[in-house]
């Protein structure tokens, strides 16, 4: 299993808590004074791996990507793609330990087929997993303990062809109910509402009623809505759902750049501080944008995040918020991986080494998945080299204190002075 690189500096810790520190007191007043607050900047996470690669088995490449991540009913899951035999889903044991809680493949009679276990989402207690299947349609399964699953639809969602509906790359729970999104080449998108069973009833008339909308990679609720973000080669579109089978486009084509197909997938969105972000998947380097409501949204990056070639982060596979920030993660198979930090207006800090730090970096090529657990943050790689990794990270704590100033003054009953013990646990240098 390969290792984060150790970013230790020096361990520093000042306290202040003597009388003969009061000129120093006191300019440290005279800085908050100054400045609202102090912020100290810290570089890199510390990250560590989490599973052998490829989950330890045989071949550990065959695992070649952890596809996603979700935590149900106090558990973690991972799921894999799987080419030889079949899709995977393991659980978190702790340390490095994963235990299989799937047969590969779900045991269908060419396992194989279900080459991905691709999507997973938590439904009333209970862990859905979809497949990724060419050749008989996607697949959703229940989760029923032990390596038991049930299938709980009809293959490909049961429409004539069924293999149209390959896979499913995002599945939500919203009002209620669990809706699954399909990649469909011939038909267009599909949005499907789970009704118990192996029941489901489609929620959209297949592509939104555009044909070059096949796939939707992304589903989110914002603002007690449901959204939904397209792949289009004429410029990728964002839909709110208003019932029924009825939604509403709120982006112009590609977000409205001069040539809407350059931003062609919105491949994940997530909701920060109360306002709705968007990925756009370009060439040039991937875009970040917000929404500002109507048909209206701001890019909130550079390029690729403004790295010196920033066509190399052509995509962002994961976004999440935890803790109150949003992170999102890249493909980028010349560099490596990346984890950015959003600051505000078009303010990024990446939070990880390129391809957390593997030699060489660039077999951990794009993070696909996060998911926030137990305090910490996860993020699952594609490795086709040495297969999928799970990296956590313990977040810092906050970026910014603002300290109290002045004195209570002396009175009949004493005085009442403030003090500060700035310690720093961390193993990097922290400047105040």
């Amino acid at each position: 299993m390969k290792s984060a690189t150790d970013h230790r500096g020096t361990r520093q810790s000042r306290i202040l808590g003597s009388r003969a520190c009061i000129p120093l007191m006191a300019l440290v007043f005279l800085v908050a004074a100054l400045f609202p607050c102090a912020q100290a900047s810290a570089a890199n996470y510390p990250w560590d791996q989490v599973n052998s690669d490829g989950f330890g088995i045989g071949t550990p490449a065959d695992n070649n990507s952890v596809l996603d991540l979700a935590v149900c009913e106090g558990r973690l899951y991972a799921c894999t793609e799987n080419g030889a035999t079949g899709g995977q889903v393991w659980r978190y044991d702790g340390g490095s330990e994963w235990t299989q809680v799937n047969v590969s493949g779900f045991g269908v009679a060419v396992p194989a087929n279900n080459f991905a276990a691709h999507t997973l989402a938590a439904f009333e207690g209970r862990l859905y997993c979809s497949t990724w299947n060419t050749t008989d349609g996607l697949q959703v399964w229940r989760y029923d303990g032990g390596t038991d699953w049930t299938q709980v639809n009809l293959n490909g969602f049961g429409i004539a062809v069924p293999n149209h509906n390959q896979r499913s790359d995002a599945m939500i729970v919203f009002e209620g109910s669990l809706y699954a999104a399909t990649a469909n080449g011939w038909d267009g998108c599909q949005v499907w509402q789970y009704d118990g069973g192996t029941d489901w009833t489609q929620v959209n008339v297949s592509g939104f009623g555009i044909a070059a909308n096949w796939d939707i990679w992304s589903l989110v609720e914002f603002e007690e809505q449901l959204y939904a973000g397209t792949r289009n080669n004429d410029g990728c579109q964002v839909w709110r759902f208003e019932g029924g089978t009825d939604w509403t486009q709120v982006n112009d084509d590609g977000f409205g750049v001069a040539t809407p197909g350059d931003n062609y997938a919105v491949h994940d969105m997530a909701v920060s501080d109360g306002e709705l972000f968007a990925t756009a998947r370009n060439n040039e380097g991937a875009r970040v944008w917000r929404y500002d409501g109507g048909t209206d949204w701001t890019r909130v990056n550079d390029n690729g995040f403004g790295i010196s070639a920033p066509e190399h982060n052509y995509d962002i596979w994961g976004m999440i918020d935890f803790e109150g920030s949003l992170y999102t993660g890249t493909a980028n198979g010349d560099d490596g991986c990346q984890v950015w930090r959003y600051g505000g207006g078009t303010d990024w800090t990446q939070v990880n080494d390129d391809g957390f730090g593997i030699d060489p970096p660039e077999d951990n090529w794009a993070v696909h998945c996060f998911a926030g657990y137990e305090g910490k943050l996860y993020a699952g790689t594609l490795n086709d080299e040495d297969g999928g990794q799970v990296w956590a990270t313990k977040v810092p704590g906050s970026m910014t204190w603002y300290l109290a100033e002045g004195s209570t003054g002396a009175n009949e009953y004493g005085s009442f002075e403030t003090w500060i013990l700035v310690q720093n646990p961390g193993d990097e240098a922290a400047a105040v």
